[in-house]
């Protein structure tokens, strides 16, 4: 995997964790509104025969992996995120270029304002940013 690529895996997780909170509260409002049974229905004592049960027990078996994928994209989020402050130690500019550009998302022109540098200069930082990146955290995630 190159270190572009890594980088912009902070984004997809993110996008990933709206995705799977969304299916989360799906899933918990699909429990919500079934219905509960009433004193006239028969209520089965074997679980295989309670239709009603059986969806709990999937929406709440689908609750549970959601919060576990929830959970491993933070995860990965927070090592990238730890990964690209660790860069303030080596240069503070590529710090900020990685943190504007994978964490925050902005375009160059966005990030050359905000570093108060042009744009050319801007784009020339990348490159070297990228590999003292790699140099020092490629192994993480090169063979990934």
């Amino acid at each position: 995997m190159t270190t572009k690529k890594y980088l912009s895996m902070y984004r997809k997780y993110m996008a990933d964790i709206v995705f799977y909170e969304t299916m989360k509260e799906e899933a918990i409002q699909n429990v919500a509104s079934l219905r509960s049974p009433s004193f006239d229905d028969r209520v089965q004592s074997c679980p295989e025969n309670d239709p009603i049960g059986n969806l709990v027990i999937a929406y709440e078996r689908d609750v549970a992996r959601y919060n576990i994928e929830i959970l491993s994209c933070k995860a990965k989020m927070f090592m990238i995120d730890n990964q690209i402050c660790q860069m303030r130690e080596v240069n503070e500019e590529f710090f900020k270029l990685l943190a504007y550009r994978y964490k925050a998302g902005m375009d160059w022109q966005t990030i050359a304002e905000k570093m108060f540098l042009g744009l050319s200069t801007v784009t020339h930082l990348h490159s070297p940013a990228l590999a003292e990146f790699e140099k020092m955290f490629g192994e993480h995630y090169k063979y990934a």
